[in-house]
Parts: C-alpha cells; structure tokens; sequence
C-alpha cells in the first residue's frame, strides 16, 4: 500500500491492482500465453538494459516464452509487487511504478 500524506491522494482502483494481481499470476506460473494478455501490441519491453519493439503478438509471446524459459533455468520461484506510486491521468490512463521482489531458489537471494 501507498503511504501517500498528500490530501489530493486518490486510491488505486481495484481494477488496476487486479490487473498487476493476474499479471504476477501469469508470470508466478511462467505462462507466457497469460503473460502476454496483460500486454497491447506494438509493445516495447526493456529487457537486460536493452529495448525491445514487439511489432505484433507473434514476437510478443515468442519474447515472452524465451523469457519464461530464461527465469525458469534461472532459478525462479515466486514473484511479487507493491505498487510505489501511482498517477491517474484522466478516466482512462495512469502511471504506475511497481518494486518487484524476485525470490529465486537458494543460494540466490530474493532481488528486488
């Protein structure tokens, strides 16, 4: 949660945590399929320090399938979110900055 002081503060829409929710899900699953439905084509994904253009869902799920593949041999576990700032902007857009906490098996260290 927020710890927003600020009176102009408005909550995050459950749809929008719902949203992130199914997100982490499709990723704690490693189902890159229900991955890539939380995504709209074009997509730019920064993966690694490098961007990527995924010009049509073809190159989205294959993007996300070698990723899936790549945090499956990487020791993956779970993954988690909070949500550290969010910004509406308008009825129909917003800005949200989300920490994740990566738990791999040992010895790793869960990253965030």
């Amino acid at each position: 949660m927020i710890n927003n002081t600020n009176k102009a503060y408005k909550p995050i829409p459950c749809e929008i945590e719902t949203f992130f929710k199914r997100y982490c899900a499709a990723y704690n699953h490693l189902d890159a399929h229900a991955v890539s439905q939380h995504f709209a084509v074009p997509a730019g994904i920064a993966q690694h320090g490098q961007y990527h253009h995924l010009a049509d869902e073809r190159a989205l799920l294959n993007n996300l399938q070698t990723l899936c593949a790549h945090y499956q041999n990487d020791g993956f576990v779970a993954a988690d979110f909070k949500i550290s700032h969010f910004f509406a902007q308008g009825e129909q857009h917003a800005i949200a900055d989300l920490a994740w906490i990566i738990t791999r098996h040992a010895p790793q260290a869960p990253l965030q």
